[in-house]
């Protein structure tokens, strides 16, 4: 991270691999008699893609299951890829980092390990930044923009999963976290508190109507008694289908020899 100062100030912190284990074990399984692979899966909030490079290579075990062999062609590792792995980030390092970490991912496959070396082997442009200069080569997968300002192209796609774990925070005297324009009019159109991660849980249920939504918040968000949370609770519980709530606030002070914290430097209880 180059910049963790400003990564905390925007409520955001990275997910520890088991965390991510564990939330894919549930929507995601790979076990031999999951053998389908074409599932289109966002992280609204990918930072540097740690959910999307292990579902990525959930969905290439799924292939294997299918077809019981390990996927190990360059144009089809490429198409699974480019058909089913979708995030966003507003951090343009971050992003690049992610678009890496997925082709390492693909290499990682190879058959040869070398073949990505030949001059026949050309990576995909993954990333998607209106800032570029090159708009010929813009992508159609990582998108470098706001989550919950309108996105056309990816709302425009039905997402099978959306996974993730969004940026926490509220506006405070401090001002150590600042709402966006974007989320602070979101929760207003919709009643609901002022929190961060609160339009990221909304608006996954729109990029995922008949999907599944696997996520990371805050659980403040379930204990305030503020009418704004108990109108977010209410729409959560009454139009949503809730199948489970880990509580994992037991965790945020664990000591050391018990595992020690589930973040490494946030104490904040989360679910």
């Amino acid at each position: 991270e180059s910049n963790p100062k400003g990564k905390k100030g925007a409520g955001a912190y990275y997910t520890p691999t088991p965390l991510v284990e564990l939330m894919l074990d549930e929507v995601l399984p790979t076990d031999k008699q999951y053998t389908e692979y074409n599932v289109k899966i966002l992280d609204p909030a990918c930072g540097s893609g740690i959910f999307l490079v292990e579902s990525y290579k959930r969905l290439l075990k799924r292939y294997e299951n299918a077809h019981h062999k390990k996927p190990t062609d360059f144009e089809e590792l490429k198409n699974i890829l480019l058909s089913n792995i979708y995030g966003i980030e507003q951090n343009d390092q971050a992003i690049i980092v992610a678009a890496f970490s997925l082709y390492l991912a693909l290499v990682d496959n190879l058959d040869p390990k070398t073949l990505w070396i030949s001059p026949k082997i050309k990576f995909p442009c993954l990333v998607n930044n209106p800032d570029q200069i090159v708009k010929a080569k813009e992508g159609h997968n990582l998108f470098c923009t706001d989550t919950i300002a309108t996105n056309d192209e990816i709302e425009s796609i039905s997402f099978d999963l959306v996974v993730g774990n969004p940026p926490f925070g509220t506006e405070n005297r401090s001002k150590e976290v600042v709402l966006s324009d974007s989320i602070r009019e979101y929760c207003e159109q919709n009643g609901f508190a002022k929190e961060m991660v609160i339009p990221f849980l909304h608006k996954a249920t729109k990029f995922s109507p008949n999907g599944e939504i696997a996520m990371i918040f805050n659980a403040k968000i379930l204990t305030n008694t503020g009418p704004t949370y108990q109108n977010f609770r209410n729409w959560l519980f009454n139009d949503c289908s809730v199948e489970k709530i880990y509580n994992f606030s037991i965790l945020r002070k664990a000591p050391a020899d018990f595992g020690g914290q589930l973040f490494s430097s946030a104490i904040g209880p989360i679910c």
